[in-house]
């Protein structure tokens, strides 16, 4: 098996969680990182027995792929540079601070025939990646994404830093364009929103409710869905899906039995693999895309879709003040 050569940019809390997890993976070849800041690229690089390459151009041409974990600010310039350079790129969430950047990103990438696959991890959570089997077509989803106070990530609003995950989900699971969207937010400790709700309407009728705090004394990344006959909650910190269904007495398929009701059965059905790490499942959907040249499951168009519905709902907040 031939190993991809992929180097990381930016080593900070989330570049330092990809390079071991891709120094796991037998399909890659880490080539080495480069970091702005080049104590920390020096220090992170001989922890791991690995080489902090001087300039972000000679990282560039030793490598297929790269990883890209830079504050969002330095997206566009650092992927469009690796873009030019016809390498394969994964950048984490959000794609870009602006429509503008983002769209062009796609755009090069699909001339270049580049994959541009978008950190959204939560796409690569066993509660998620526990819906794939089922038939999902939702008409309520209500979703909670708390955490605590941290330093990191104030730059951005709670929108762009937490409840973009969320977004994205509802996005792939809807599968329809948001009608409106109405919303509001405080910035409590930190220049922008550290708190924020949103009510999005799309076209089919369904209808989403998320709230994303990052000033939360208890952390919850919950996902619930409702939809005919069927209830759905997704535990994103426990990684699991709870399924509550309704089916014609006897029910049909297993699961625990809770209630006969008017000649039908309420089961209940608990899902997930805690031994799948989603880093490690989003790093291996990368490198699978990059050897087979198949579109990665969250594509750079993915990534634009959920920055666009991200700063709708920022705009729907300050219309407010």
């Amino acid at each position: 098996m031939q190993r991809i050569k992929v180097g990381v940019i930016g080593v900070g809390h989330l570049g330092k969680y990809h390079l071991q997890r891709l120094l796991e993976l037998p399909q890659a070849q880490v080539v080495g990182l480069f970091d702005r800041d080049k104590g920390r690229g020096e220090r992170v690089a001989t922890s791991l027995g690995l080489k902090a390459w001087p300039t972000l151009t000679s990282l560039l041409r030793e490598a297929e792929a790269v990883v890209v974990a830079v504050p969002t600010i330095s997206h566009y310039e650092i992927v469009m540079e690796a873009l030019s350079q016809g390498l394969d790129v994964l950048v984490e969430k959000p794609i870009a601070r602006n429509l503008d950047e983002a769209g062009e990103m796609v755009e090069v990438a699909q001339k270049g025939k580049s994959i541009l696959q978008i950190g959204h991890i939560e796409r690569f959570n066993p509660a998620f990646l526990s819906l794939r089997e089922m038939k999902v077509k939702p008409q309520f989803i209500e979703g909670h994404r708390l955490s605590s106070f941290s330093p990191r990530g104030r730059d951005v609003a709670v929108v762009l830093d937490l409840m973009i995950h969320d977004l994205d989900l509802v996005l792939c699971l809807v599968k329809s364009r948001p009608q409106s969207v109405e919303a509001m937010g405080v910035a409590v400790i930190s220049p922008e929103e550290d708190i924020a709700n949103a009510r999005i309407d799309f076209e089919n009728g369904c209808v989403a409710n998320l709230t994303a705090s990052r000033i939360s004394a208890k952390s919850m990344r919950k996902l619930r869905i409702f939809q005919k006959d069927s209830y759905l909650s997704l535990d994103f910190i426990q990684r699991n899906l709870e399924l509550y269904r309704l089916l014609p007495s006897p029910g049909k398929g297993n699961g625990e039995k809770l209630y006969d009701l008017g000649g039908k059965s309420l089961i209940r059905k608990k899902l997930g693999d805690r031994g799948i790490d989603p880093l490690r499942e989003e790093l291996n959907s990368f490198l699978r895309s990059v050897a087979s040249r198949t579109p990665p499951p969250v594509t750079g168009r993915d990534g634009l879709q959920a920055l666009k519905l991200a700063l709708k709902v920022i705009e729907a907040i300050r219309c407010r003040t």
